[in-house]
């Protein structure tokens, strides 16, 4: 029975795929969508500054927040 727990490299995978979506939403600088840990940290400095009032703010914050602690593969 697989452990439902871990952390797979298909889950970092598909929560990188779904806030790269996210991110073209929103008004966010072309280089900052590459999603390196150094671009990580500053989206979530950043983020709200543009887009206070997008509707996917919260998520894509949450979304950041996990990569940075489970997905930071760089």
């Amino acid at each position: 029975m697989p452990n439902l727990f871990e952390i797979t490299e298909d889950d970092v995978k598909r929560r990188r795929a779904a806030l790269a979506t996210m991110l073209d939403m929103m008004d966010v600088p072309e280089m900052r969508k590459d999603l390196t840990s150094a671009n990580l940290r500053w989206l979530t400095r950043n983020i709200a500054v543009r887009n206070g009032t997008h509707p996917m703010v919260q998520p894509a914050r949450d979304l950041i927040k996990w990569l940075l602690r489970w997905g930071n593969d760089d």
